[in-house]
C-alpha cells in the first residue's frame, strides 16, 4: 500500500460469418478499437505482492487448485467490468510470464456476475482466433481474438471463459483482483459451456491469463489509461470501488463515452528497484500497459512512494518520469 508522489496527466498520442458468431473485419475496424477494461499482467503464480511464497491474500478466498503452479486441462471463468460499452469487442489473454506456447480453447464472453459463476447462457459468444475455435499464445507474448458483434452496456459485468489445454506452465497472472473469479479443478476438461457455473465452483482473487478487453463503440472518444501502485491497482477496494471505477462513472455521468483502464499493479515502483512480485517498474512497462492499448489518448500517473519506501533518492524518480512523458 503506498500513498502518491506524483500524479501526472499525458496527453499520448468487410464482415466473415462463421460458426462462432460474426467476425468483424479487424483491419477495417483497428483503428475503431477502443481500451474498455484491463489489467497488467505479471507474475508467474504465485508470485505478487500480496502473495508471496504462496501466502493467500488476507482477508480473501484462495482455494483453487494447481499442482505444480500450472494450469492442467482446466476452465477459467474471468469476471470483468468493462468502463465503456459497445457492440463488437474482443479479449486479450497473455502468456508474457509463460515459458511454453499455451493453448486456449472455446473462448467465450457473456453477461456475468460479479458473486457467481453463472452466466446468461443466451448471451454467450464464442470468440475466434483467425477464424477458429483456439489460439496458441507464444511464451512472452499477448494474444488477440478476432473481433466478434457483441452488444452490451457500460455497467454490465461480462464473464470471459476459456480453457487451458493441457499443462500450461508458469501462468500469468494480475494476483489481486479484489473480486471473485472461477476456475475448474484441475484436469476436469473443458467446462467453458456450463451456464450454471457449478463445474467452474473454485474461488480465487487473480484474474488468470486475461489481460483486455477492447470495443468498438462509434460514440467512443478513446481510452484513458490509469498506471500506479496498489492505490490505483485498488488495495482491498472490492466490487468496482476503485477510484479508476469512479473516474469511469464521472465521465459516464458527464456524457463522455471514455474508456478507463487500470493499470496499477499493488507496490510497484517507476524505477528498477523492487523484484518481479511488483511487477515491471514503470519505466519497462509504460510502452506495454500504456502505448500498446487500444485508442489511448491519455494516462494518469500515480506512483513513486514505492521507490521512496525503498531508498531510491526523488531525483532518480523525477528522471523516470521525465523518462515516460
Amino acid at each position: 500500500m503506498a500513498f502518491c508522489l506524483a500524479s501526472l496527466l499525458i496527453a499520448c498520442g468487410g464482415e466473415d460469418t462463421t460458426q462462432a458468431g460474426t467476425r468483424v473485419n479487424a483491419q477495417a475496424n483497428d483503428k475503431a478499437l477502443v481500451g474498455a477494461w484491463a489489467t497488467a499482467p505479471y507474475g508467474p503464480y504465485p508470485l505478487g505482492p500480496l502473495t508471496r511464497d504462496g501466502a493467500p491474500t488476507p482477508g480473501a478466498p484462495e482455494v483453487a487448485q494447481f499442482p505444480g503452479n500450472q494450469a492442467n486441462n482446466q476452465s477459467f471463468r474471468m469476471i470483468i467490468h468493462p468502463t465503456i460499452g459497445g457492440d463488437a469487442v474482443r479479449v486479450r489473454l497473455s502468456n508474457l510470464m509463460g515459458d511454453r506456447p499455451v493453448r486456449f480453447e472455446n473462448i467465450s464472453i457473456a453477461k456475468g456476475n460479479p458473486l457467481t459463476p453463472n452466466i446468461d447462457a443466451s448471451t454467450q459468444t464464442p470468440l475466434t482466433v483467425g477464424g477458429k475455435r483456439f489460439g496458441v499464445a507464444p511464451a512472452g507474448a499477448e494474444l488477440l481474438t478476432d473481433v466478434v458483434a457483441f452488444d452490451y452496456e457500460a455497467g454490465d459485468d461480462l464473464a470471459v471463459s476459456f480453457h487451458v489445454a493441457g499443462e500450461s506452465g508458469p501462468m500469468t497472472w494480475h494476483a489481486v483482483s479484489f473480486a471473485t473469479q472461477f476456475i475448474a479443478p484441475p484436469d476436469s476438461g473443458d467446462q467453458t459451456q456450463d451456464a450454471t457455473g457449478t463445474a467452474v465452483r473454485q474461488v480465487s482473487v487473480g484474474w488468470f491469463f486475461i489481460s483486455g478487453l477492447d470495443v468498438i463503440n462509434p460514440q467512443a472518444k478513446g481510452a484513458m489509461v490509469a498506471i500506479g501502485d496498489s492505490i490505483t491497482d485498488g488495495a482491498y477496494q472490492a466490487l468496482n470501488q476503485r477510484w479508476p471505477d469512479f473516474l469511469a462513472q464521472r465521465l459516464q455521468a458527464a456524457g463522455q463515452t471514455i474508456g478507463v483502464l487500470n493499470q496499477g499493479i499493488n507496490s510497484n515502483t517507476v524505477t528498477d528497484v523492487r523484484d518481479g512480485a511488483a511487477g515491471p517498474p514503470l519505466v519497462k512497462r509504460f510502452q506495454r500497459d500504456v502505448l500498446s492499448r487500444s485508442g489511448v489518448k491519455s494516462v494518469l500517473i500515480l506512483e513513486g512512494t514505492n521507490d521512496l519506501g525503498a531508498g531510491v533518492d526523488a531525483p532518480e524518480i523525477i528522471e523516470g518520469l521525465k523518462t515516460v512523458i
